[in-house]
């Protein structure tokens, strides 16, 4: 915010800084002729004559106005409203004070003044203050003089007031006088005069402190009236003597006292100092209460950056103040303590003074398992400059109030015990050029107490000896959907490796791994952007390893977020993630009435973003101060968009040092490098106004240089100079918008609408504001009155962002919509409303009553009245004048002025008739009007809206519900408004109109207009007279003036006119405007194309071209143009295709390719050339659709899964078994255009084909569908084998479900089963059994998922004295006859000889002895001992011969010879005779079990001739086993 010393706002800064508190002057006056006087009358007071200047800069006395007696000088509270009504005004104005001075001592006296503007003071005939200075707040010392008690001297005291605000104060003291404000009774009036005045006095205030500190003094004080009357008022006391509790004893502290001049003392005894207190300022947060010596901001503070090991240094430190020379006090105490990290000026650090120099002091013992790290202390930010000690050694000095710093103290550390650590701080605060924004040592209005000392968290932590991780540089790439990541060391970076992991939650997002001080790139696939309304944050973690060791790691979080300028229909906009954003947001300057800089504790810092959260902000101006890296946190976290500004190096002084240019632009670059990690910040502020501007294209490049991925604003509130890429003006109080054809236009200031809360303020006598309401209903109406100002400003002139003054009021400012301690004085919900609404929504207005700028309008008016109704529709105004609007002076800027007025009311009356309104219609009425200043409007005698302030543009007025019910339809009504002005600019016009609000710019299909109905109520006008005669619409030549088609949004389209000229001289010319936006009046103050007909120099013909506030010629061409002619122009824009046709609608004169505008109004103009325009229409282009895409695709009356219209192939499986193609179902999207045709497969597998063409004819888009048929999916779901630990389960049969397996006695390891599936396809699960006498289970399921089979193995532990068998084996084959007798018959094959016998004992513990048979008579015995040698048993096995089953031929012969290659196993022969062989010969042949009769018996069928076969049969000894072999015979060839 800045005092603004031109033009109109002079002005608004009359309101800023008008201390609107009530003062009481001269109280009782009229009573004074009523007081008893005694008989010797002393008159007190001087004598002031009150004048108006010249001018606002003459600072002379041109002419008296009024003479009043003052008590004294102490006009520090509402001296704008005491000049107002002396004067007449409040900027432009001189008084000279005259009377005697006589002092109380015989001593040298200094005097001291302060005000705004200049002053000059004379006693006894000497100048001893000679300020005659346009400045203000610099304060004055007069050279002693010596003054005699009881002697009155010559005094006289001069004073002008330039612009802005105003105060003056006169102080004096001496050796025994105190330094107070001169009271009343040491002035007297000069010869002549005689006025007796009521005078007032304070009853003083007793009080205590603890030294150093400040007394806890009352806020309101007792004035006793010299009539007798007393009141209480509030007080502001003056704690500006650092030195005043210095020392032990009685002191005075003066006040300054609203509503007197009189001044305020309070006597203070100051006690020893004996431990810290938290002071008490004279506003507190609640958060303050949380403040304790142990607890002050715990948190780690630098979040993008954390350690896990660290040491907070916050809390209490020893404080002394100091001066440049002073020795380091090592090993010494300080004098007293301070809360660490709040200023030293702030109530929450215990010393609640500034001093330049300062010295900090504390001990601190490092955990001993930090030994062998490197130690690195770091401080959030000290202002300003700090030199740093640890054990008595200097570690460093830093230069900067704002920026972070960081030293390795390893060296100076001790090797055990406790460490000194000394800070020595030195902040000259505005006496030097160092960049400070707000703060001064001489607050007042919109500048702030300052900020000194450690101010952020100071913290140690270790880090690896020989490597570490110094810094972060977090690059989002939105588009490229990857993060770039630097990452800085210290130490020795050979051998070393950097891993980053970014997380979305648990979830690893991306990685990569590489060297450290390069720039690494982590892919970021299908990234979760982050925005206001979704702050989504990727935690990153980055170890530094060495030799694959991890040796330091940070984490950290970014957000992928793009922030860019973009040109939408030729204006530049804002967007963000590549999408147009409107930024609506406050001004927050940061500041706590109890901790300053500092905020009392994080929920604090977090809340304000919170509540501009919750008021539907989704963007914050950080204004000219740097806050600690937590704030951003919380940015970031919670989600708003921030515009860090660059705090000032000059703000709002007078006569300010020089800029020390080289330290603002190193803490520049500093503030760039310290937070361009933060997602929130999207625009970097080089400087805030004039403050200090410099060679601003410069310093734009070095930040561009540092960080080209944000926007920079190269001055908010300007001067201009065209560089970086926003465009920022400062209006108060309502907003305004820039034109800037090159830059994002932004308001970056407006508002700072005024409201008090009682007890709620930081100085109840002192608040300034830009406009003062009353109750919190006003501040939200009026907000939302502003709000409708950008909306439209937004949707009419490109409007990309706007900032409002402010989030909370601080110190004496009272324009929050929050208090300075935090308390909400505005609904929230309605103020979210207003904001949301201008961020989502687009406003379009059309005329119903259109003001005087948009069409010539007449008003009854009058500037005296006395009657009670004149708002009354039955009134009767016949006596009032007659004239045309607006009414106000030449000289007030945005009002086109009509009839001038310049008294100080108006009243003003019109009837009007609306037409035919619908319920919605009139439910959107409002009013568009320009005032000021303050406008109550009636509608048939009903109020319907108040405005207070006033405007510089016209503005939209909500309409009252009472209001529109008052409206009459397609009838007659009156208006009757009334203007009060004040002082400056002057000025009032209404209109009425229509507004609706739109998610979206309205799109315009057609639009006609031929006239006949004799007005142009669809039309505003920008310029020229424009009036509609004998059914056409005319204008009269000007320069430039331009008609618009109201709410037209024309893209593609054709227009066409008929247009007739008249005298047509050189470079004159007359035509249509289109794809229009931002008219102003201007010849060329628009956005887009124009085309005419006139002359181009002496040339007639057809012109083209195009303006960005400035024109553009694109083409002409030359053609007969006739004055009185009527010609029939048509425009076709398609597209970057401009063709524009005169007559020969078949030809165009003119086509011409140009991509500059693609959208917006339509609209008329004239250069210097009487036109009349008729049959005018507009029809947006309808091209035939190109949409060939699918809305929906079934098969088999089913939408095919994942079905997506950008999809164009999908492939099917069908169930196993299907032969029939299934029914194809395709439904185009756009329904009715397009057309799709489908074509089957003839089989299966196939492919079917979709083609959809739009309705275009060119456009296709062809889908695929590829069929397939399921393979049918096996059914098995057995084992192939069991295996217990690894061993096959003896006896395994797939067809076999149940196993149970006895183990040894004694064993306690439950056995692991395992298996093989006989399919690879299948899938087994195995449930281990839960004890050695358990069962495990085993689920095998077939591929098809369906079939299932469940095996089980039972564990059975065996007893020791188990002396049994399980199973007995024979020639190694288990016999099937063994059940667990003890005598057993086996039946064993006819070949055994010596049968060997093995058995398997239940318990494998048990011992087993066997006596083998030794032949088939005899018998096997198996003797079993149990395991504890208890039980014996003895099996016993009798042994029974099968019968040979050999069925088998050991020869066969034929006749005499045997079969050559005989084999028993070959059954079929064939055997080749002789050629001419015509009788088979004799077969014979021998069996292999030859014991005859109990042996193999065998018959021969012989054959009977040659082709037939010969068939042997062997039939084994036991009688059923047969084979059969066969001989056939053939005769040889």
């Amino acid at each position: 915010m800045k005092r603004n010393k031109y033009n109109k706002f002079m002005k608004m800064l009359s309101i800023i800084m008008t201390f609107l508190s009530v003062l009481t002057v001269n109280p009782s006056l009229t009573k004074a002729a009523t007081i008893a006087q005694a008989e010797e009358v002393s008159y007190h007071g001087l004598k002031g004559d009150y004048y108006k200047c010249s001018s606002t800069t003459a600072a002379d006395f041109a002419s008296l106005v009024s003479t009043n007696i003052d008590e004294n000088i102490n006009f520090y509270s509402a001296f704008t409203d005491v000049l107002k009504a002396r004067t007449g005004q409040t900027e432009g104005c001189a008084v000279r004070w005259t009377g005697k001075i006589q002092p109380k001592y015989s001593e040298d006296y200094t005097f001291y003044m302060i005000g705004d503007n200049g002053f000059r003071l004379w006693v006894n005939g000497n100048l001893i203050i000679d300020h005659w200075v346009n400045d203000w707040e610099v304060p004055q010392t007069s050279s002693k003089i010596s003054l005699k008690a009881g002697v009155q001297y010559d005094f006289k005291l001069e004073y002008f007031q330039a612009t802005g605000g105003a105060d003056l104060k006169l102080q004096w003291s001496s050796t025994s006088q105190p330094k107070q404000v001169v009271p009343v009774e040491c002035f007297y009036q000069p010869e002549g005069s005689q006025v007796p005045i009521v005078t007032a006095s304070v009853e003083p205030v007793t009080g205590t402190c603890q030294q150093y500190a400040h007394p806890n003094l009352p806020s309101a004080v007792t004035v006793d009236y010299s009539d007798g009357t007393k009141r209480q008022l509030p007080v502001a006391w003056d704690f500006s003597d650092a030195s005043l509790f210095s020392e032990v004893g009685n002191v005075v502290v003066t006040g300054t006292v609203s509503g007197t001049t009189a001044e305020a003392v309070a006597n203070i005894s100051v006690t020893p100092y004996v431990q810290w207190e938290k002071q008490q300022a004279p506003l507190m947060t609640k958060w303050s209460a949380d403040v304790t010596a142990d607890n002050a901001l715990p948190d780690y503070p630098r979040m993008q950056m954390q350690r896990t090991e660290w040491q907070n240094l916050n809390g209490l430190w020893q404080f002394q103040e100091g001066t440049e020379s002073d020795p380091v006090p090592t090993g010494r105490n300080l004098t007293r303590k301070i809360l660490v990290p709040y200023p030293m000026e702030s109530a929450l650090s215990g010393i609640m003074t500034h001093y330049d120099y300062s010295w900090y002091r504390r001990v601190f013992t490092l955990p001993q398992n930090w030994n062998d790290k490197k130690i690195i202390i770091n401080f959030g930010a000290v202002d300003w400059q700090s030199e740093v000690f640890v054990n008595g050694t200097s570690v460093g000095i830093h230069k900067g109030g704002y920026d972070p710093f960081s030293y390795d103290i390893t060296q100076y550390l001790k090797a055990t015990g406790e460490q000194e650590l000394i800070v020595k701080v030195y902040d000259p605060t505005d006496a030097a050029g160092e960049p400070r924004g707000k703060q001064t040592l001489h607050q007042g209005g919109i500048m702030y107490t300052s900020t000194s000392g450690i101010w952020q968290t100071a913290w140690l932590e270790p880090v690896a000896a020989s490597s570490s991780i110094d810094n972060l540089k977090i690059e989002p790439d939105v588009d490229g959907g990857r993060l770039k990541l630097t990452v800085s060391t210290t130490g020795v970076a050979e051998g070393t490796v950097v891993t980053a992991t970014a997380y979305d939650g648990t979830t690893i997002a991306g990685k990569v791994d590489g060297s450290p001080n390069t720039a690494l790139y982590i892919p970021i696939t299908s990234a979760k952007l982050w925005s206001p309304d979704n702050p989504f944050l990727y935690d990153l973690q980055v170890d530094l390893k060495k030799d694959s060791t991890v040796i330091d790691t940070v984490k950290s979080y970014f957000g992928m977020r793009k922030i860019s300028m973009n040109q939408v229909n030729g204006v530049n906009k804002i967007f963000l993630n590549n999408k147009e954003t409107f930024m609506m947001g406050p001004l927050d300057q940061g500041f706590w009435p109890d901790g300053l800089y500092t905020a009392p504790t994080d929920a604090a810092l977090k809340s304000d973003i919170e509540q501009e959260k919750a008021l539907g902000f989704n963007m914050v101006r950080k204004h000219i101060k740097v806050e600690p890296a937590r704030w951003y946190y919380w940015a970031d976290k919670l989600g708003i968009l921030v515009w860090q500004d660059m705090p000032s190096a000059d703000s709002y002084m007078s006569n300010p040092p020089p800029v020390d240019k080289p330290q603002y632009e190193l803490e520049l670059q500093r503030m760039v490098q310290t937070h361009w990690n933060s997602p929130s910040i999207i625009m970097w502020c080089v400087f805030n106004e004039e403050q200090g501007q410099y060679e601003p294209a410069r310093l734009v490049g070095l930040v561009a240089g540092l960080d080209s991925s944000r926007l920079i604003n190269q001055g908010s509130g300007g001067p201009y100079a065209n560089a970086g890429n926003i465009y920022d003006v400062h209006s108060y109080p309502p907003p305004a918008c820039p034109n800037s054809s090159t830059q994002i236009n932004v308001c970056g200031e407006y508002g700072g609408i005024g409201f008090k809360i009682p007890e709620h303020q930081w100085n109840e006598a002192l608040s300034a504001s830009y406009i003062m309401v009353n109750n919190a209903d006003d501040l939200t109406n009026l907000y939302d009155t502003y709000a409708n100002n950008i909306l439209s400003y937004k949707t009419n002139n490109g409007l990309s962002a706007a900032v409002y003054t402010e989030i909370t009021d601080v110190e004496t400012e009272v324009n929050g919509l929050m208090t300075y301690d935090r308390q909400m004085k505005c609904d929230v919900n309605k103020i979210k409303a207003s904001n949301e609404k201008v961020i989502n929504k687009l406003s379009y207005y059309s005329e119903v009553l259109p003001t005087s700028k948009s069409q010539k309008q007449t008003w009854k008016y009058a500037t005296t009245n006395t009657a009670s109704d004149w708002y009354s529709s039955s009134f009767d105004d016949s006596q009032w004048t007659s004239a045309q609007g607006g009414f106000g002076t030449a000289i007030t800027p945005g009002i086109s002025v009509g009839t001038n007025w310049n008294t100080s009311d108006i009243w003003m009356r019109k009837s009007f008739n609306p037409g035919n309104l619908t319920t919605d219609e009139i439910n959107n009425l409002c009013f568009n009007l320009f005032h000021d200043e303050a406008t109550e409007i009636y509608i048939n005698g009903v109020l319907a809206g108040t405005a207070t302030g006033y405007s510089t543009d016209y503005v939209l007025l909500d309409m009252n519900d009472a209001a529109k019910r008052a409206i009459k339809i397609n009838d007659s009504n009156v208006i009757a408004v009334h203007c009060h002005q004040t002082t400056g600019g002057q000025g009032i016009d209404v209109g009425i109109g229509k507004r609706v609000l739109t998610d979206k710019p309205i799109t315009s299909t057609s639009f006609s207009d031929n006239f006949d109905s004799g007005n142009a109520n669809q039309w505003s006008n920008f310029g020229g007279s424009w009036s509609v005669v004998d059914g056409k619409y005319g204008v009269l030549a000007n320069s430039g003036g331009k008609s618009i088609a109201q709410n037209t949004n024309f893209s593609d389209f054709t227009y066409e006119t008929d247009i007739t000229l008249g005298n047509i001289q050189a470079n004159n010319n007359a035509g249509v405007l289109f794809r229009l936006s931002s008219p102003g009046i201007g010849a060329d103050n628009y956005k887009g194309y124009y085309a005419g007909l006139g002359k181009n120099g002496d040339v007639p013909g057809v012109v083209l071209g195009k303006s960005n506030g400035s024109w553009t010629f694109l083409d002409t061409k030359p053609m007969t143009i006739e004055a009185g002619k009527s010609y029939h122009m048509k425009i076709s824009a398609i597209g970057s295709s401009i063709k524009v046709y005169v007559d020969n609608m078949d030809t165009p004169i003119i086509d011409k390719v140009d991509t500059s505008y693609i959208s917006g109004a339509i609209g008329l103009r004239t250069w210097n050339v009487d036109a009349r325009y008729d049959n005018i229409s507009a029809a947006a282009y309808v091209p035939k659709h190109t949409e060939a895409a699918l809305s929906d695709l079934k098969v088999g009356g089913a939408t095919i899964t994942g079905f997506d219209e950008n999809t164009t192939t999908y492939n099917i499986e069908l169930p196993a078994g299907t032969t029939a193609v299934p029914e194809i179902n395709a439904v185009v999207k756009d329904s009715g255009k397009a057309v799709a045709v489908v074509t089957k497969p003839e089989a299966l597998p196939g492919t079917a084909k979709i083609v959809v063409t739009a309705e275009d004819g060119v456009t296709i888009k062809t889908y695929t569908i590829n069929f397939t048929v399921q393979i049918p999916k096996d059914t098995d779901a057995t084992l192939k084998s069991i295996s217990i630990d690894g061993k096959n389960l003896e006896g395994f049969d797939p067809s076999k479900k149940e196993y149970s397996i006895t183990l040894p006695s004694g064993t306690t390891k439950i056995p692991v089963v395992s298996t093989e599936a006989t399919k690879t396809v299948e899938t087994v699960n195995i449930t281990q059994a839960d004890t050695v006498n358990g069962t495990a289970t085993i689920k095998v399921t077939a591929e098809d998922g369906v079939t299932t089979n469940v095996y089980t193995v039972k564990f059975v532990v065996a007893s020791k004295n188990d002396a049994t068998l399980t199973n007995i084996t024979v020639d190694g084959k288990a016999i099937p006859e063994f059940k667990g007798d003890l005598i057993t018959t086996v039946t064993i094959p006819y070949t055994t000889k010596e049968p060997v016998i093995t058995a398997t004992a239940t318990d494998a513990n048990a011992k087993i002895n066997i006596k083998q048979a030794g032949c088939l008579s005899s018998f096997a015995a198996i003797h079993v001992t149990s395991a504890d040698g208890r039980n014996h048993r003895i099996y016993t096995l009798y042994f029974k011969m099968l019968p040979n089953t050999d069925a088998s031929l050991s020869r066969i012969c034929i006749g005499d010879n045997e079969i050559d290659n005989f084999n028993p196993e070959v059954l079929d022969y064939i055997y080749k005779l002789p050629s001419g062989t015509t009788k088979a010969p004799i077969v014979s042949a021998k069996v292999s079990d030859h014991r005859g009769i109990n042996g193999a018996q065998l018959t021969i069928k012989q054959a009977c001739k040659v082709d037939e076969k010969a068939v042997i049969t062997v039939t084994a000894a036991d009688g059923k086993t047969i084979r059969k072999y066969t001989v056939t015979f053939v005769v040889g060839q």
